[in-house]
């Protein structure tokens, strides 16, 4: 793993729970 794609990634997963209406989505969005 490369640190470069981090910021990538974890903005992915953000969109997809986002997307998925997950009650934690505003938490990792925070975060």
């Amino acid at each position: 793993m490369t640190f470069r794609r981090v910021p990538y990634d974890l903005a992915s997963l953000k969109r997809g729970i986002l997307a998925s209406g997950m009650p934690h989505a505003g938490w990792l969005a925070d975060g």
